[in-house]
């Protein structure tokens, strides 16, 4: 009589404990994308291409002049939980400052 209402309230909590190591991973994932695009010897067309291999999904900005520019990375992820109301939706981000170029 108790296990069945247990694991109810329990299962919810597994997804969300994955959700938090997902957005763990994506963070480092959006922060290597950031670095590689801050690199001196990479390209603008070069960074999306990279981009685009390791995850379409991630969006990413330069911001700034030549001698003061930073690049960010984001990522989006929504996930549907077993028991959950609604979709959960979080953004991982990454942001590094340019080498001089």
């Amino acid at each position: 009589m108790v296990v069945i209402p247990t694991t109810l309230l329990v299962l919810p909590l597994f997804g969300l404990f994955g959700l938090m190591q997902a957005r763990v991973v994506d963070g480092q994932l959006a922060y290597e994308i950031a670095r590689y695009a801050a690199l001196a010897d990479v390209s603008e067309g070069d960074a999306r291409a990279y981009l685009a291999k390791v995850n379409s999904s991630a969006k990413l900005s330069l911001t700034g002049s030549s001698e003061d520019c930073s690049v960010r990375a984001s990522i989006y992820r929504e996930v549907e939980i077993f028991g959950w109301p609604s979709a959960i939706g979080l953004t991982s981000s990454g942001k590094v400052s340019c080498e001089v170029r």
